[in-house]
C-alpha cells in the first residue's frame, strides 16, 4: 500500500479540515465568521493543491461531456457521462435511471462495429458476449472485438431443443442453457464460459491451458490453470518503475518479473493488489495525489494489464487495501474482498473505515458492502486457504494484526505486533501476506531507505526481521488462497 500521497498532500488536506472546519483552538478564529473564514482558507487551498496538480490540460482523464460505454452486468451495458471538469467518469447508471440510457445503447449495440471517438477506455471487454437483435427480430449475440473497440456483427443462429430440434429461443433468451463457447481471460490465455440455465447469461471466462507439459507422475501440468505453480509464492508491487516481483519465502529469492503495463499518468501509481487462484493479479492503481483508484487485472507471467469494468468509488471506498479468502476450508472458489474509505477518511488516518468484496465474476465487478472495521486507519488485508480474512494496522500504537469476521467487519481476535521499530508516522508503504503459517510484512517507515522484510507470528510477540533495505518500496502483496497455509504444507 503507498501511502506516499497520504504523508504528503492528503495529510496537508487533513490538516486544513483539522485546522479550518474542526473546533477552534485558542488564539484562533472563533464564531461564525470564524467558520466561514476557515472555510474559505480551506477552500482556496484546496483549489489551490489540487489546480497545482491538475491546472495542465493534458492531466484530464476524458474530455468533458464526453460518454462511452460502461457494464451494469455481462449482458448489459449504458452510457457514461464524463465529469465537467474532466478528472473522471460518472458512477455507471445502472439504478432507476437505466431507461434512460437504454436507446442509445441498442442503437450502438445494433450497428456492426463501434468507433471511440473519445480514449477514456475501450468499449466493451475483449471477447465477451451479449444479447441483440438481427434484422429478421430473431435474438442473436453479438460479440466484443479482440481489441475491445467495439462489437461485432449480430450473429443469429437457431438453439437446439431438447428433442434435438431447432427452433428459435426469442429475443429474451441469450443462450442455450449449458453452452460452452470459447473467450478470452487475457493476453494470449484462452478460455471457456458456461450459459446458465436461464438461458440469459454467460458464466466468467474461466482459463483453459493455452499449453502444456508432461510430467511422467502427474501427466499433463496446465501452467495458467487452478492452483499452479506461480500460486504457491508471493506476488510483491514495487513502487521502483511499477515492478512486479515474485517473492519465494522458503528461499528469500526476490525475482522482478518486469514492469507493469497498466496505464499510467501524472502521479498515478499502484496501491495495493490480491491474487486468485489463477495467479492473475488484481492491483490498484490510485489516482493523482491519492485521489479515486482503477482496477485492473494483471499478469504474473509477465506484467501485460488488462482493463476491468471496475466503476470506482462504489459504496464510499475510493481507495482500499485488498486480499482473496477462501469461501470456506479448503473451498476451490475464493472471494476478493476489500477494506477502504473516502480519501479524507484514509488521509485522516482516524476513520473507522469499511469491509466490502467485490464480485470478480461478473464484467461490472460489483461492490458490496459488509460492515464497519473495528480499529481506525487504513489496513492492508490478506486471506488465507482456509478461509480466514486479516488486516495488518501499522499505524496503530503498537501496530496491529487483526482477524476479521469476513460477514461484519468485527474483530475475532487482535495481536500487537512488536519490534517493527516503526517511526512516529507510521507505515509509509506497507503490504502483507499469509503463507505457510506466518505472516510476511513488507514494511518501509518513513526513515528507512527501502522496504524490509519481517516475518511474524502471533505465537511470538515480535516480528522477525528476514531482509533489510531490499532495495525496492513495496506497496502491494498478493498471495494466492492455493497457497500453503501450514508449514506441513510446505
Amino acid at each position: 500500500m503507498n501511502k506516499e500521497y497520504f504523508i504528503r498532500a492528503p495529510q496537508f488536506l487533513n490538516l486544513v479540515y483539522s485546522t479550518f472546519f474542526k473546533g477552534s483552538k485558542p488564539g484562533h478564529v472563533q464564531g461564525q465568521r470564524g467558520k466561514v473564514l476557515r472555510s474559505f482558507i480551506a477552500i482556496t487551498l484546496l483549489v489551490v493543491l489540487f489546480g497545482y496538480g491538475c491546472g495542465s490540460e493534458d492531466a484530464g482523464v476524458c474530455d468533458p461531456g464526453a460518454t462511452q460505454l460502461c457494464f451494469c452486468d455481462a449482458s448489459t451495458q449504458v452510457v457514461q457521462t464524463c465529469r465537467e471538469d474532466g478528472t473522471g467518469w460518472q458512477a455507471c447508471p445502472c439504478g432507476p435511471e437505466l431507461s434512460d440510457t437504454t436507446e442509445s445503447v441498442d442503437q450502438v449495440a445494433s450497428s456492426d462495429q463501434v468507433s471511440i471517438s473519445d480514449p477514456g477506455g475501450p468499449v466493451c471487454i475483449p471477447n465477451n458476449v451479449k444479447p441483440c437483435t438481427c434484422d429478421s427480430g430473431q435474438g442473436g449475440t453479438t460479440k466484443c472485438l479482440p481489441n475491445g473497440s467495439g462489437w461485432g456483427a449480430c450473429e443469429c443462429a437457431p438453439a437446439t431443443n431438447d428433442s434435438g430440434n431447432t427452433s428459435d429461443m426469442g429475443s429474451s433468451t441469450l443462450c442455450p442453457p449449458g453452452a460452452i463457447q470459447d473467450c478470452s481471460c487475457g493476453p494470449n490465455q484462452p478460455g471457456t464460459q458456461v450459459c446458465n440455465a436461464a438461458g440469459s447469461l454467460w458464466s466468467a471466462c474461466e482459463c483453459v491451458p493455452s499449453d502444456t507439459t508432461s510430467s511422467p507422475d502427474t501427466g499433463p501440468v496446465d501452467p495458467n490453470g487452478l492452483c499452479n505453480d506461480r500460486t504457491k509464492v508471493i506476488w510483491l508491487l514495487s513502487q521502483n518503475n511499477n515492478g512486479l516481483i515474485r517473492f519465494d519465502p522458503q528461499t528469500l529469492n526476490l525475482q522482478m518479473i518486469g514492469n507493469l503495463g497498466c496505464p499510467g499518468g501524472l502521479f498515478n501509481s499502484p496501491f495495493s493488489m490480491a491474487v486468485d487462484r489463477y495467479a492473475n493479479a488484481w492491483v490498484e492503481y490510485q489516482g493523482g495525489l491519492g485521489t479515486s483508484g482503477s482496477l485492473y487485472k494483471v499478469s504474473t507471467v509477465d506484467g501485460s494489464c488488462q482493463a476491468t469494468g471496475y466503476s470506482s468509488g462504489q459504496g464510499g471506498l475510493d481507495l482500499f487495501g485488498m486480499a482473496f479468502v477462501a469461501d470456506g476450508p479448503q473451498a476451490q472458489t475464493d472471494t476478493l474482498f476489500v477494506a477502504g474509505g473516502t480519501v479524507i477518511q484514509i488521509a485522516g488516518n482516524t476513520a473507522y473505515l469499511k469491509l466490502a468484496s467485490i464480485d470478480t465474476s461478473v464484467a461490472n465487478l460489483p461492490l458490496t458492502t459488509h460492515g464497519t472495521l473495528s480499529l481506525p486507519s487504513l489496513p492492508e488485508l490478506t486471506g488465507t486457504g482456509s478461509g480466514e480474512l486479516y488486516g495488518f494496522y501499522p499505524n496503530t500504537t503498537p501496530a496491529t494484526l487483526q482477524q476479521i469476521d469476513k460477514v461484519t467487519g468485527a474483530s475475532l481476535a487482535d495481536y500487537s505486533i512488536g519490534g517493527l521499530n516503526l517511526s512516529a508516522s507510521g507505515g509509509y508503504a506497507y503490504a502483507f501476506a499469509f503463507w505457510g503459517g506466518d505472516f510476511y510484512i513488507f514494511l518501509k517507515s518513513a526513515n528507512d531507505a527501502t522496504s524490509k522484510i519481517w516475518r511474524y507470528n502471533p505465537a511470538n510477540p515480535n516480528a522477525e526481521l528476514l531482509m533489510d533495505d531490499i532495495g525496492h518500496v513495496i506497496v502491494g502483496a498478493g498471495v494466492s488462497t492455493c497457497a500453503p497455509t501450514t508449514s506441513e504444507d510446505l
